[in-house]
């Protein structure tokens, strides 16, 4: 067991671990962090550890936010900071009590962004903390988080935080169950707007064939634009080569994309993926042929009180190509495809054709 009693009065954290599963070297004790680097017994796990306890006042904060940025220049593998942070990152995250200001938030997150750490996907209340008073005097905040670096979302990304019950505690425990993933989900085809800039383009999609457009992947100046585009970052610019930025926004949206539990109709927890498929394929089956008695219906006594369009004005007439090309036209290039890959970009470069 590890504490910090030498580092601050009365100790702020305690780390226990089973030493027949793991190994644990300290890198860094402090009065507000434990940085440490923890490696399973059969080597499958391999990754650094930073417990926070945060002080609540400014200048202690300062310091907790300098103590990770001096953490982070000797990682070099995946990285996990978890605990209670003492702080708020956005205007949501307190609920009653004194208003969220600015000055509250922008070191928190400045620190965050500098070191590309993207929040864990959390499962619970969004609140981790109150001061367990009633009625007007209670204060709810987000207080306690979890983060990890490039590394981490790319190994352990589709891991899931845990907040429990606090019950007699003022912050809700926080539990995370590591386990590998198991999905085997075939990604379907996507077109990037990237492709359409190759000087070919035009001519291999004039072949209409789809394995020749996607041999188009391997043309590698157009990565970051391809990951601009997959991690939906409108906000920055191309040119600044953050990939590992791209990537992990590209893992955390594909692991919210997924279903990993869900509570059965039986009121059964479902974690494999065939009982979670067969699970909402037998609800939506149930729903298909049956009988509603009573459908909902406007009135038509209350539809023609309104604005009523005569014989000639009908829509009767031809849709032209201009307004195709002009509802073509008005679709961002960003937006998602439809169920073929091909979004409005694609679409629009090969218009003359």
């Amino acid at each position: 067991m590890y504490d910090n009693y030498q580092a601050v009065v009365n100790g702020r954290i305690w780390l226990v671990w089973d030493p027949q599963w793991c190994e644990v070297r300290m890198v860094r004790d402090e009065a507000q962090i434990f940085h440490c680097e923890i490696t399973s017994k059969i080597g499958d796990i391999k990754c650094y550890l930073t417990i926070v306890y945060g002080f609540n006042a400014v200048e202690h904060m300062r310091a907790l936010w300098e103590n990770l940025k001096d953490v982070a220049m000797g990682v070099n593998k995946p990285w996990l900071i978890a605990g209670d942070f003492n702080a708020v990152m956005y205007q949501d995250d307190r609920m009653f009590g004194n208003p969220i200001t600015y000055t509250e938030v922008k070191e928190y997150s400045k620190c965050m962004r500098e070191l590309l750490l993207t929040e864990v996907q959390w499962r619970g209340d969004y609140y981790t903390w109150s001061n367990k008073q009633l009625n007007n005097d209670r204060i709810n905040s987000r207080l306690d988080k979890a983060f990890g670096n490039h590394e981490w979302m790319m190994t352990w990304g589709h891991l899931i935080m845990q907040y429990d019950e606090p019950f007699i505690s003022d912050h809700a425990p926080m539990l995370l169950t590591i386990v590998s993933s198991n999905s085997s989900i075939k990604v379907p085809f996507k077109i990037f707007n990237i492709w359409a800039e190759h000087k070919e383009f035009l001519e291999i999609t004039c072949l209409q064939k789809k394995e020749l457009i996607q041999s188009l992947e391997k043309w590698s100046s157009g990565e970051e634009s391809a990951l601009q585009q997959k991690a939906k970052a409108r906000w920055i610019k191309l040119g600044d080569s953050n990939n590992k930025y791209f990537l992990a926004l590209i893992k955390e949206r594909t692991q919210r994309k997924k279903i990993t539990e869900l509570t059965s109709l039986t009121n059964r927890k479902l974690v494999e993926p065939e009982e979670i498929r067969e699970e909402i394929v037998n609800f939506y089956k149930g729903l298909m042929g049956s009988t509603a008695y009573v459908l909902p219906a406007v009135k038509k006594q209350t539809i023609r009180k309104g604005p009523c369009i005569t014989q000639q004005q009908r829509l009767c007439a031809e849709v032209t190509e201009k307004e195709i090309y002009d509802g073509l036209s008005s679709i961002g290039n960003d937006k998602s495809p439809g169920v073929d890959g091909y979004n409005a970009y694609f679409f629009k470069q090969v218009w003359t054709m």
